[in-house]
Parts: structure tokens; C-alpha cells; sequence
């Protein structure tokens, strides 16, 4: 008697593969997004698999000699408020991280 079991497997490693790709917001230097339409290892197609490509950004933290860190104060529109945040920028194309820190 042949047993038939579960479906095999792919592995957990397995790539996805991108059937289709379309820019649906382009804000350069700061950030784009795409819609791909993708095939994952096992076979099921997902149709708006939503892909964000922000720039390379770095996040300093300084502690002085008397065990203070240097913060700072910003507005941050997506909570609308005035925060408490650590310095942070954005890397140019082909700078060092430690030059732009």
C-alpha cells in the first residue's frame, strides 16, 4: 500500500520570487516604495507585498565624561509631538558611517 503524506516542505531558506514590481512612491533621497507581486517557495502568490527602500541612516549615541547622553529635541510629524530623540541622519551615497556620525 503506498501512504501518501503531507506536501513537501520547501525550506525555511527558500527565496521568493518576484513576478512583478511597480513604484508607487518615489521621495529621493529619503525613502521609495513598491508593490511586488511575489511567488513564495511554496507556491502561493501574493499580489501586493508592499516594499520600502529607505535610505542608509545612522543613530549617534554619546555619552559625556560625566555619564550624561547628548539628546535632542525634535518634532516628529507621525506622532505629532515634540520628542526626546537620540541625534540621528541620513548617510550619503559613498560616505563612511563614522564620517557622517
Amino acid at each position: 500500500m503506498n501512504e501518501i503524506g503531507p506536501p513537501a516542505r520547501p525550506s525555511p531558506l527558500s527565496s521568493w520570487e518576484t513576478l512583478h514590481q511597480r513604484t508607487i512612491h518615489h521621495a529621493a533621497p529619503w525613502i521609495n516604495r513598491s508593490i511586488h507581486r511575489i511567488r513564495l517557495p511554496d507556491g502561493r502568490v501574493i499580489d501586493d507585498f508592499c516594499c520600502i527602500y529607505p535610505t542608509d541612516d545612522m543613530v549617534v549615541a554619546v555619552q559625556t565624561p560625566d555619564d550624561h547622553f547628548i539628546m535632542e529635541r525634535q518634532h516628529k510629524h507621525g506622532v505629532g509631538k515634540i520628542i526626546l530623540t537620540l541625534p540621528a541622519g541620513g548617510i550619503a551615497a559613498g560616505e563612511e558611517s563614522l564620517r557622517a556620525a
